[in-house]
């Protein structure tokens, strides 16, 4: 298919911005994703591979359970963060996805670290705020690119 007005089209940094860490393994910032819907959409990129999902932060609220109905089909494994950990880790155990509460970003990334193969991906698409840990999802982001860039 080809439309010249697509010709370097690039998404919006931190929203499914794939990049590979000094071994090729892919990793994705989606710090962006801070609804349900978007976490959807991201995982929905990457469902024919396994997926280590970096989840939570500031719930807002929301009903995470079409989440989880989702994910729960798919070869994933969560790392929890945030205020909404506790949540999410009874939700995981409730739909009897792999979870660890890891409560931060840095965690996160080293556990993902000693784990992760080519092939897979990394994935943060946290489908929540970022202010319990960072200014913005911004912030989030360009954390979790420094983080994993320094393994």
């Amino acid at each position: 298919w080809d439309d010249p007005g697509l010709e370097g089209f690039q998404l919006a940094s931190h929203k499914v911005e794939e990049f590979r860490d000094r071994f090729g393994r892919l990793w994705v910032d989606d710090s962006k994703a801070t609804n349900v819907d978007a976490v959807i959409g991201a995982v929905n990129r990457y469902q024919n591979r396994k997926i280590y999902l970096i989840l939570g932060g500031v719930g807002k609220g929301q009903n995470f359970i079409p989440l989880f109905r989702r994910l729960k089909d798919l070869n994933l494994e969560l790392y929890l963060i945030g205020e909404t950990q506790q949540e999410l880790a009874q939700l995981s155990e409730q739909f009897q996805i792999p979870a660890f509460p890891v409560g931060t970003l840095q965690r996160g990334v080293q556990e993902i670290g000693k784990r992760l193969q080519k092939g897979e991906v990394a994935l943060l698409s946290p489908g929540c705020a970022s202010f319990d840990q960072f200014k913005s999802y911004r912030e989030r982001g360009e954390r979790f690119k420094e983080l994993v860039l320094g393994l």
